[in-house]
């Protein structure tokens, strides 16, 4: 978690969402936002976008994965 200062003068925090190729080590996406359902989703989406082949997920078991890979 990473907390950040936004704009009101208010402390909050952020959350990278990170994908890394495990062969390459390269980072194909990443999104930084809030551990929520729509974050997840933007991060699912652009993903998707950039890679070819079905990809192994492994993830920290946060519930919004499931709906969001479902897509």
């Amino acid at each position: 978690m990473l907390l950040c200062f936004q704009s009101g003068g208010e402390f909050g925090d952020a959350y990278t969402f990170v994908a890394i190729d495990g062969d390459t080590k390269l980072v194909p996406c990443f999104h930084v936002g809030r551990r929520t359902w729509t974050d997840t989703e933007i991060f699912i989406r652009d993903l998707r976008e950039r890679i070819v082949n079905r990809p192994q997920i492994t993830t920290d078991a946060f519930a919004a994965y499931y709906g969001a890979i479902g897509l």
